[in-house]
């Protein structure tokens, strides 16, 4: 039962819930300044300084077979790769508004794990070996809310990971971020009164649609 006193201080749980998201994003991984004059965020992304030309050469690359390959034949690490994913996810969400839960030093430290792993048996964990996924807000991952655009569900964070998450990093994927979505999935815009409103990624003018719109982000631009 939610009592009166939290219905009417609903916007400053919220708020604190943005601050703290705010806060997860790393400090050199922050824009000095938020520009407003963009369209398209991708040249922004590409121009900020905070991602390296191989990581950005990382994070352009689309095809998860390729990605994966290159861990196995190591071209990249594991960990390299989770870096440079977590990056450009945090700029993007400076810039448009796409996540909501952001555990990138938990998805780094995974990914070391996978290489050590990888160093030690010479094979990989599963068919999905250091491929970071992003999950819509809607999937549980252990330790993190999942709000679904609810300001009664902040701060209730999952006591486990879903059978999703479970599924993927048994195959060897990193999970490292959440997105955000419509209240409660079923509109076709990605706005809720936690997280506010994703906006698309190649128009900021435009919305980026739903209820999966924060998963249209950077990491696949």
């Amino acid at each position: 039962r939610i009592s009166v006193a939290t219905m009417c201080a609903w916007r400053e749980i919220a708020r604190q819930k943005r601050q703290q998201q705010a806060s997860s994003i790393p400090v050199d991984w922050r824009l000095k300044t938020i520009p407003t004059d963009f369209k398209d965020c991708r040249p922004v992304i590409e121009s900020c300084g905070i991602l390296s030309a191989e990581e950005l050469q990382i994070t352009n690359t689309t095809e998860a077979p390729t990605i994966v390959g290159n861990i196995l034949s190591q071209v990249w690490t594991s960990e390299e790769v989770a870096t440079a994913f977590c990056k450009r996810a945090a700029v993007a969400q400076q810039l448009i508004g796409c996540c909501t839960e952001m555990f990138f030093e938990r998805a780094i430290q995974g990914a070391k794990a996978l290489d050590e792993h990888l160093a030690r048996t010479g094979k990989p964990v599963g068919p999905l070996h250091g491929l970071p996924i992003s999950l819509k807000d809607s999937f549980d991952v252990k330790g993190e809310d999942s709000t679904l655009g609810w300001v009664g569900l902040i701060g209730k964070p999952a006591p486990e990971d879903g059978v999703t998450a479970q599924q993927l990093k048994s195959l060897g994927a990193i999970i490292y971020c959440k997105t955000n979505v419509p209240q409660s999935l079923m509109m076709s815009d990605s706005y809720n009164h936690v997280f506010g409103q994703s906006v698309n990624a190649l128009n900021k003018n435009l919305i980026s649609g739903g209820s999966s719109g924060g998963d249209r982000k950077s990491t696949r631009l």
